[in-house]
């Protein structure tokens, strides 16, 4: 997977597919003349024919959108039995994959994305639109790290020229949603959208989600109640944070903090230092990886962007003053490709090059820490992923000579569905890479929660790097 270009219009070809969904796919179409690169989702309107109402609403929702922080929407147009949705790409990965599983992200991390994360929700609000569905993966962030609201499939109107209705279909993901949404009887859509920002929010801090969903007969959520904040992940976060989450997580949606209070919370307004620490290399002779923007393919960038197995703290840095080959090749390398959320058909496109570059499809991928290099053929690579996946339990499905697609069960029981790409050739990284680093493996997620996809992923790699 590179794959050859296939003609979609005039000047445009599809390059590659980024995620297949229950309804359809989203592809990168490439201008042939300047290399802009731009999201195209594709439905199949054959299989939703019932829904079709709800893709003119998506469709009609994001006509009224221009903000920094929500996707931005370029058209659509419909053409026999598929109907295409045309958005930008945000080059900077999905938020998920900046959570540390367990651990979350240092606080001011959290913080820069979370003030960002409102903003685009009251937005949102101000226009009368709730989104119902926040969540990491409906998150995305671009090359400088604005963040992007995405996926608009279960947003709706619940207030026009002045008059606001209750909501009543249930929608978003259990997790996330709110005790009164759960409860499937009429809501305010704007307390509703408040509270998955607090649960966002939860997993940044902590890096876990606090309850499977928020009723009375979850044992987790019962002890969030009874104010028993010893048990994790309230035991990980820090009192002023923990404060703002006891606003947020409020069951009545009545007394629940809205986002004029929330914008003068202690911990909202306050000022948090960047914390500044060297980070020990950390590696295997057999596989290397990180993350990196792919339009900065330099020695500074590899040592930059060097933290450790499994997530980047972007506060470190290196002196990179006196640099050799020698010690680069013994950091962990790049990363170079951005995954959709392909069930729920989330669009993470984008055009990183500028017109006139000569980028080949591999080098557009974007950022994401769910890579590795190898030294191992093809071959030999992916039949030792598929010896680990079997020894973890997770049944593996070969789709084509480079492609595996994963299933297994989250910590949830819930089914997770990953695929992994593995790339014959990464020449064109030969002097970044190393030469004896030769195979790419590229690993995204299809169908589950982002979290606990990085969690059976850093099962995975660390199983792997006993084998490669």
């Amino acid at each position: 997977m590179p794959v050859s270009p296939i003609p979609f219009v005039e000047g445009w070809n599809f390059a590659q597919t980024l995620g297949e969904g229950t309804y359809g796919e989203v592809k990168l179409a490439v201008n042939a003349q300047t290399n802009e690169v731009v999201a195209v989702k594709i439905i199949e309107l054959k299989k939703v024919k019932q829904s079709y109402n709800l893709i003119r609403k998506e469709v009609a929702i994001h006509k009224m959108l221009n903000h920094d922080n929500i996707i931005k929407f370029y058209g659509t147009r419909k053409e026999a039995d598929h109907q295409y949705i045309f958005l930008a790409y945000a080059s900077g990965g999905e938020l998920f994959d900046r959570i540390e599983p367990d651990v979350g992200m240092p606080q001011h991390n959290a913080q820069n994305f979370f003030h960002q994360l409102i903003d685009g929700i009251e937005y949102l609000h101000s226009l009368g639109i709730t989104h119902r569905d926040i969540k990491p993966e409906n998150i995305l962030l671009d090359e400088n790290d604005i963040l992007k609201i995405v996926d608009f499939g279960f947003a709706t109107i619940f207030r026009h020229r002045g008059h606001e209705r209750l909501i009543a279909k249930f929608c978003g993901t259990p997790p996330y949603v709110s005790p009164e949404v759960l409860q499937q009887t009429p809501y305010k859509a704007e307390a509703a959208d408040i509270w998955s920002c607090g649960i966002v929010l939860v997993a940044m801090l902590a890096g876990e989600l606090p309850w499977d969903e928020p009723s009375l007969a979850c044992e987790e959520y019962n002890n969030w109640i009874d104010h028993k904040i010893q048990y994790s992940p309230w035991c990980k976060i820090n009192t002023l944070p923990l404060a703002l989450l006891r606003k947020l997580l409020t069951h009545d949606p009545e007394s629940r903090c809205n986002i004029a209070a929330l914008k003068k919370d202690r911990w909202f307004v306050k000022h948090l230092q960047q914390k500044r620490r060297l980070s020990s290399p950390v590696g295997s002779p057999f596989i290397k990886r990180g993350m990196t923007s792919c339009e900065d393919f330099s020695s500074n960038a590899l040592l930059a962007t060097e933290i450790s197995l499994s997530q980047p703290d972007p506060g470190v840095v290196f002196n990179t003053s006196n640099v050799s080959e020698e010690s680069v090749g013994n950091l962990l390398h790049v990363g170079l490709s951005q995954p959709v959320q392909a069930d729920n058909m989330l669009l993470s496109t984008q055009c990183m090059g500028t017109p006139g570059s000569s980028q080949t499809a591999l080098q557009r991928l974007g950022k994401r820490m769910t890579r590795f290099w190898t030294k191992k053929g093809v071959q030999e690579t992916m039949a030792e992923i598929c010896k680990a996946c079997e020894n973890l339990e997770y049944a593996v499905k070969q789709a084509t000579s480079t492609e595996l697609t994963v299933i297994t069960s989250d910590r949830r029981l819930r089914k997770l569905i990953f695929k992994v790409f593995i790339y014959p050739s990464a020449a064109e990284f030969s002097k970044v890479t190393a030469d004896s680093y030769h195979t790419l493996v590229d690993v995204r997620l299809s169908k589950g929660d982002g979290l606990e996809f990085k969690r059976l992923f850093d099962a995975l790699i660390k199983r792997l790097m006993r084998i490669l």
